[in-house]
C-alpha cells in the first residue's frame, strides 16, 4: 500500500529496527513518554522504555516464555483503540529478518492492515566513533579507537549493504531504510522522518523534551571508562547499567568550559574510508537512487577528522589528584555494591572494623 494513504488504510504496525545510534532514544522515550500524536491520537506503544527484550524471545518464539510475552502484547494491541502501534528495538540490527517475519506470522500481523519495517543507517565513519564511545561507555570496550576500527572491521559490522537488502528480500516494499543525516530527514528530526516515510501524510506532534542519550566528551567518557576499569569484575549487565546511569548523572552537571568532541584522527579516518567505500557506493545506489548521501558522508567524516590521535587512557588526560579523587569514587562504590541487606550505617561500620582485624596480628 501507498505510504502517502496516512491513516485512512486501517490499522498499521510500525517496528522500528535500529540501527543502534541512529536516535532510537529519541524515538523511544517520546513514545513511552506519551509525548507523541497522530491526528491527535496517541499510538500504542506498550512499553516503560523499549522492546529490547523482543529480539531475543522472537528467535526462540516457541518457548513458553516467548509465547507468554507475545501473547500478551498482541492481547494489549487488541485493546487498544489506536490506528497506529508502534515496536522499537534496535537489537533486531542484528537478528535476521525471518525472526521479525515469524513474530509477525505467529502472533501480531493478523491484527493490521498494513505493517511497516523501518530502519535508520548512521554514515561509516561516524558510526565507527559513536559505537566506539557506547562500547566504552557500557564498559563492553576497553581498548583505542583503532583497536575498534579492526574489530568492526573484522566482523563486518559496518557493510551495510547485505543487511539490508536481506531485509528488503524478506519484506519487499514494506522495508524502509532512512539515512541518519538530519538534512535529509523529513522535518528535521528522526520522529517526524520516522512517522512520515512509514504514514505518510499525517499530523503529527511532538511535546518537547530534554535531549535523550546526549553524547560524552573526551573528558567524561575517560571519567566513565576509568571507573569502569575499576569494577572490572563486575557482570556484563552491570557495566551497561552503570554506564547508563553515570552518562545520565553527568548529564545533570554543569558543562564544561572547554569540552573535546571525540573524533578519529586522519590517518585511521583515511583507512577507514577506503574499507567502506564500496558498501557506500553500494547502499546509495540500491536505497537512495544513486544519490551520493553515505559517499559525501564518508568524505565528510575523513574531511573532519583531527590530526593526532585522542588519549584513550585516563591517565593521559587527569592530573594524579583527579586520579586519585575517582580511585576513592570507585572504591566506595564497589563497598556499597557489597551491601545486599544491611542498613547502610551498621553495613559500613562492619566494613570499617572487619578492615582494622584484617590488620591485626
Amino acid at each position: 500500500m501507498d505510504a502517502t494513504a496516512g491513516l485512512s488504510v486501517g490499522r498499521t504496525l510500525i517496528i522500528h529496527i535500529g540501527d543502534h545510534k541512529t536516535g532510537s532514544t529519541t524515538i523511544q522515550h517520546a513514545l513511552a513518554q506519551g509525548r507523541v500524536r497522530l491526528n491527535g491520537e496517541a499510538p500504542f506503544y506498550g512499553a516503560a522504555l523499549n522492546h529490547n527484550d523482543l529480539p531475543r524471545l522472537a528467535n526462540d518464539i516457541d518457548t513458553k516464555a516467548a509465547v507468554s510475552v507475545f501473547t500478551a502484547l498482541a492481547a494489549n494491541m487488541a485493546q487498544s483503540a489506536s490506528k497506529v502501534a508502534v515496536l522499537s528495538a534496535e537489537e533486531f540490527e542484528s537478528f535476521s529478518p525471518s525472526v521479525v517475519r515469524a513474530m509477525l506470522d505467529r502472533h501480531l500481523g493478523d491484527q493490521f492492515d498494513r505493517v511497516r519495517i523501518v530502519a535508520y543507517v548512521r554514515p561509516h565513519v561516524q558510526r565507527l566513533v559513536s559505537n566506539y564511545a557506547e562500547g566504552t561507555k557500557i564498559g563492553v570496550f576497553s581498548g583505542d579507537l583503532e583497536a575498534y576500527a579492526r574489530l568492526s572491521g573484522s566482523r563486518k559490522q559496518f557493510l551495510y549493504t547485505p543487511r539490508f537488502l536481506a531485509w528488503r528480500k524478506v519484506f519487499g516494499d514494506d522495508f524502509i531504510l532512512r539515512p541518519a543525516i538530519r538534512s535529509e530527514m523529513r522535518g528535521g528530526d528522526i520522529l517526524h522522518d520516522m512517522f512520515a516515510s512509514t504514514l505518510g501524510d499525517v499530523d503529527l506532534s511532538i511535546e518537547a523534551a530534554k535531549i535523550q542519550n546526549e553524547s560524552l566528551c573526551l573528558e567524561d567518557l575517560m571519567r566513565v571508562k576509568f571507573l569502569h576499569a575499576c569494577l572490572n569484575k563486575r557482570p556484563k549487565r552491570f557495566h551497561h547499567n552503570y554506564g547508563w546511569t553515570l552518562q545520565r548523572l553527568l548529564g545533570t552537571l554543569p558543562k564544561s568550559d572547554s569540552p573535546t568532541r571525540i573524533a578519529i584522527h586522519k590517518s585511521l579516518a583515511t583507512q577507514v574510508g577506503a574499507f567502506y567505500r564500496k558498501d557506500a557506493v553500494a547502499l546509495d545506489k540500491a536505497f537512495f537512487g544513486a544519490k551520493p548521501l553515505m559517499q559525501d558522508a564518508l568524505q565528510e567524516g575523513i574531511n573532519g577528522a583531527c590530526p593526532q590521535a585522542q588519549p584513550s587512557d585516563p591517565t593521559e588526560v587527569f592530573s594524579a589528584s583527579e586520579l586519585r579523587s575517582l580511585t576513592l569514587t570507585a572504591k566506595m562504590i564497589s563497598e556499597l555494591l557489597e551491601n545486599n541487606a544491611q542498613p547502610w550505617p551498621k553495613f559500613l561500620k562492619n566494613r570499617r572494623i572487619a578492615a582494622m582485624h584484617q590488620d591485626t596480628p
